[in-house]
């Protein structure tokens, strides 16, 4: 029978990742470990077996903080694998949704950070990207990012990416901060006829609809600019589109 074994070799070959869970799962006194048997199928005289990483990257999903350890060293590897585009994309988006600690969260900004310095811009950094917004820029930013080269098209697409430059209304700030806590809320009112309120609906008719907006600290991804270009220059029978504030 013919074999395919699409896990890696090295540090992420199918037994070194069930040994390196093993370890965690005892360091971090996992109550229920992951059951890490491989995942097969068969086909006439072929068999596959599917990465191992798959069902860490479950474990992660679930907030399983061994899979978690093994997420993050994915991350900071460089190590060839077969589907390791998608299998590091996969473990990034699930990390941004799950428990990280201090100590991971300095390691991804040094690992991302570390790689837009160097100018190595991979498939997967997309999604490594969106991870360090989510866990926050770290005091370093401010002087990476002026050393990021401007020459390489990727890195300096990424670098305004995750803070775009100063401007005279104070964005960008000094601590590389790039979501706000609490983020805005705005509404925008279609009208059929008659009324003037903003705001909230406290009870809608049938002539008026409301559409939330999420409303983000950028100044130009606010709802402003997109619902102002879709106010009709005449009277339509379709209504008009009133003006918005923030609730």
């Amino acid at each position: 029978m013919e074999t395919f074994d699409l896990n890696g070799s090295g540090r992420f070959s199918s037994d070194a990742i069930r040994a390196r869970y093993r370890e965690h799962a005892k360091r971090f006194h996992v109550e229920r470990p992951l059951d890490l048997s491989p995942r097969e199928s068969r086909q006439g005289e072929k068999r596959w077996i599917y990465p191992l990483l798959d069902q860490v990257i479950e474990g992660i999903e679930a907030g399983d903080p061994a899979a978690i350890e093994i997420g993050v060293e994915l991350i900071q590897s460089d190590d060839k694998l077969p589907f390791g585009k998608i299998l590091k994309s996969k473990a990034a988006r699930a990390l941004r949704r799950a428990p990280l600690n201090a100590y991971h969260i300095e390691r991804i900004r040094k690992r991302v950070i570390g790689m837009l310095l160097a100018g190595v811009v991979p498939h997967e950094f997309r999604e490594y990207a969106k991870l360090l917004r989510k866990v926050g820029l770290g005091p370093d930013w401010p002087a990476a990012r002026e050393a990021i080269d401007p020459g390489n098209a990727y890195a300096a697409r990424f670098r305004d990416y995750l803070m775009p430059p100063r401007s005279a209304n104070g964005w960008g700030g000094a601590t590389g901060a790039v979501l706000a806590p609490e983020p805005a809320r705005s509404w925008l009112r279609i009208e059929g006829r008659g009324g003037s309120a903003l705001g909230p609906p406290a009870a809608p008719d049938s002539m008026t609809h409301w559409l939330p907006c999420a409303g983000l600290v950028r100044p130009r991804d606010a709802c402003a600019p997109r619902w102002a270009a879709l106010r009709p220059r005449r009277p339509s029978p379709w209504g008009r589109v009133a003006n918005f504030r923030k609730a």
